[in-house]
């Protein structure tokens, strides 16, 4: 009887803890390394290295920065390793994204994008397109 009970309780044990294990999310995250970050009325157009090294560019609409818990986070930094972004993805589904980009509006890394350019319709994303 006691071996019964046992093995009952290690199958149940075993099934809940595959149980578990199903529903928790999968995260992955990228870091991107930018060469410069470009500012608009309308958020702001990264351009990075591909793991190619190929230049590639992306576009963060501003909205996604705008409140705490968004898609997109800002952080500033005096760190040397900056600029770089990092890319978050649940179960493969994008989540949030959060640029480190330096302190200084001086640093090289800071450019502006004219809003004559004729890119504000790129700006209507639901998550970054990026290249690897």
């Amino acid at each position: 009887m006691k071996k019964l009970v046992l093995a009952t309780c290690v199958v149940l044990l075993v099934l809940s803890a595959s149980a578990f294990a199903q529903e928790t999310p999968r995260p992955f995250v990228r870091t991107f390394y930018l060469d410069a970050v470009y500012e608009h009325r309308e958020g702001w157009m990264v351009t990075y290295r591909t793991s190619d090294l190929r230049l590639a560019e992306t576009y963060l609409p501003a909205e996604w920065f705008m409140t705490a818990g968004g898609r997109g986070e800002m952080i500033y930094t005096h760190s040397t390793n900056a600029p770089y972004m990092d890319v978050y993805w649940l179960d493969g589904q994008f989540s949030h994204i959060r640029l480190f980009v330096p302190v200084n509006r001086n640093h090289p890394t800071w450019r502006v994008l004219p809003s004559a350019s004729g890119v504000t319709d790129r700006f209507a994303v639901d998550e970054p397109v990026l290249r690897y």
